[in-house]
């Protein structure tokens, strides 16, 4: 059996945890043929800074930036919900108690 998810919403946070801060993005998704349970899929943001084995740049710097998206412990989790709205409000609660906020 295949399961289809659709994707319904997209939200981007950001929270400081003293002197950090953490931006993510959060997808809700719902399955095709059932109501009230949504998937939540959650990226977090980090830049990397990427230096070429040999030629020239900058001393202090890479030739260019990559920004890149982690999975993180509770992408994917299902939630009963009425709405979207209302799994990314749990799908936020959860990541604050993460991250102590």
């Amino acid at each position: 059996m295949t399961k289809l998810w659709e994707l319904e919403k997209t939200v981007e946070v950001e929270f400081t945890v003293e002197t950090a801060i953490y931006r993510f993005r959060l997808e809700a998704q719902k399955p095709a043929h059932e109501q009230g349970k949504y998937r939540i899929r959650l990226f977090e943001y980090d830049v990397f800074r990427i230096k070429p084995p040999f030629g020239d740049y900058p001393e202090d710097g890479a030739d260019h930036e990559i920004q890149f998206a982690a999975n993180l412990s509770i992408d994917q989790k299902e939630y009963e919900a009425a709405s979207a709205d209302e799994a990314l409000q749990m799908a936020i609660g959860d990541l604050r108690k993460q991250l102590f906020v």
